[in-house]
């Protein structure tokens, strides 16, 4: 495994130095490298800031799907609720209307 490695290692070097060596030959200069380099740069902080804006619109509509689901169940609830409230206070009445017509 590690004669791969430094195989692999020493390969990579000899493309650099050839690489090296064809830009000095040919004549071009540091300062398109750099522009390159920069442009590349650049690129790659507007995927990342839009990444991340890709991220922040995915929570925001995470949270509001939420915060449906939460007051959906809540209005579901109170409807219960409410159908059972009504149920007990005619279960009331009807038992209060019960017991007067006992007593009379």
């Amino acid at each position: 495994m590690k004669a791969i490695i430094l195989h692999n290692l020493a390969i990579v070097n000899y493309c650099e130095i050839s690489d090296h060596n064809d830009r000095v030959l040919s004549g071009e200069n540091a300062e398109d490298e750099d522009r390159l380099l920069e442009q590349i740069e650049k690129k790659e902080l507007e995927k990342k800031a839009e990444k991340q804006e890709q991220l922040r619109i995915r929570a925001e509509v995470d949270k509001e799907r939420r915060l449906k689901h939460f007051r959906d169940r809540q209005h579901s609830l109170n409807e219960r609720l409410s159908k059972q409230l009504k149920g007990l206070r005619s279960d009331f009445v009807f038992s209060k209307n019960k017991a007067a017509n006992r007593i009379e």
